[in-house]
């Protein structure tokens, strides 16, 4: 019993190793078979998803502050989450 239960797990950690850089090897090699154009316009559009991504937090970390600066309303209940 001992040994089957080791038995799955040494199987598990094979597998799912094997199943990770299976994956990045294939990543790696769509990767190499990219035209230097299509590099340059897939960083394009990652840099520009990264500005969204800033802008948003930004925007939610403002909102977030405008929010505490208010004084709560009287004879309300205060949520902390």
């Amino acid at each position: 019993m001992l040994l089957n239960y080791y038995t799955r797990k040494t199987l598990t950690a094979v597998a799912a190793t094997d199943a990770a850089l299976s994956a990045f090897l294939q990543c790696e090699l769509w990767r190499q078979a990219f035209a230097e154009a299509d590099h340059a316009a897939n960083k394009d559009g990652f840099e520009s998803i990264g500005l969204l991504l800033r802008g948003a937090v930004a925007c939610a970390r403002c909102a977030c502050l405008k929010q505490l600066a208010r004084p709560p309303p009287k004879n309300s209940q205060i949520c902390i989450s």
